[in-house]
């Protein structure tokens, strides 16, 4: 349950103690998306335009030799990890294992989040790669396969929880995306929950929104996710909905992960964090044109860094890493005059 805490920040010490000392750290964890082409067509998707401010452009894919250097770069720099994701489906990019393989060789942490629907071919090749991943999220978002069909456009609940149980039964560490909405019950959180503790699997439950808004949910839904929270019920929904409610006030005037986690998305830009992929407002610099080992610590770079307030630039974003940033602030910028006495 850990693995979604905030306090892994304080691990990366070297990061921080170059931070504290007024210089740019080394990147920690990248996340990079290789394409925004998705295989279904899910209800909300961000890819269909539901929030505007992260439209993605429908058929941006980053090619092998973009990946490659990009992830030798960042290894370079010092980075340990790097998390495939975003608004599309990763594995649809066809060079998706060979960046798989690049980062494996690297010696980096590899992360996946996927929707589980990958037909027989990339499913192989996945689980050649097994060894790989230090852990994979699958989407599932709904608790049946009828329900699976009207959410995300496809007949593929089966094909998607026989993944799950081949993924735990080859002991990989595998977790479950659920999201929640307004349409959401409190039958349905039951038997959500019934089917994380039959598969064994820990089903991690989040909110859906557009445009940042907060959805409407029942309280019965709200009083249920608390009574199913446990060991394989991770209830993430309350956190978020007051990032959502903190969306116009933010707390953050300084983002530390600007600092520690480049995102890099299909287009090839580099933003300022995942949930702002593909706004320009927070375009950080096109990788197409420059490389990341040559902007990393330029002066250009540290200047941006420097002037960048989150309060202001990100008002309306409801940022997942204000817990971070509130730990970033206590252990970087407000650190105390007699910190030796704890």
């Amino acid at each position: 349950m850990n693995a979604y805490s905030d306090f892994k920040l304080a691990w990366h010490l070297g990061a921080l103690a170059a931070l504290r000392e007024g210089r740019l750290c080394h990147p920690c964890h990248l996340y990079l998306f290789p394409t925004s082409a998705c295989n279904l067509r899910c209800v909300g998707c961000i890819n269909g335009g539901s929030t505007r401010t992260l439209a993605r452009p429908p058929h941006a894919a980053l090619d092998r030799d973009f990946m490659i250097t990009l992830l030798r770069d960042f290894a370079e720099l010092g980075g340990r990890a790097v998390q495939f994701s975003g608004g599309g489906e990763p594995t649809r990019n066809p060079d998706f294992f060979a960046a798989v393989d690049e980062a494996a060789a690297l010696s980096l942490s590899i992360g996946l989040v996927t929707n589980g629907v990958l037909g027989d071919e990339r499913r192989a090749r996945l689980l050649e790669r097994l060894p790989f991943f230090t852990w994979i999220r699958v989407s599932v978002d709904a608790p049946d396969r009828e329900t699976y069909r009207v959410r995300r456009g496809a007949d593929a609940f089966t094909e998607v929880l026989d993944l799950l149980c081949v993924l735990h039964a080859r002991r990989a560490k595998v977790s479950a995306n659920y999201l929640v909405d307004s349409t959401t019950t409190a039958d349905e959180i039951f038997q959500a929950a019934a089917l994380a503790q039959n598969l064994d699997v820990p089903f991690r439950f989040a909110v859906r929104h557009v445009n940042y808004s907060p959805p409407r949910l029942a309280p019965e839904v709200l009083s249920t996710l608390a009574s199913v929270a446990g060991p394989r019920v991770i209830n993430s929904v309350p956190a978020r909905l007051r990032q959502l409610e903190e969306r116009n006030s933010h707390p953050a005037g300084e983002c530390g992960m600007m600092y520690l986690a480049p995102v890099v998305a299909s287009d090839g830009v580099l933003y300022a964090c995942c949930l702002t992929a593909y706004d320009p407002r927070f375009a950080l610099v096109d990788l197409r044109k420059t490389r990341l080992r040559d902007w990393w610590y330029s002066a250009a770079r540290g200047q941006q860094a420097s002037t960048w307030n989150a309060a202001v630039r990100c008002r309306g974003v409801a940022c997942i890493h204000s817990g971070k940033n509130k730990l970033f602030r206590n252990l970087v910028r407000d650190v105390p005059d007699d910190v030796d006495f704890v």
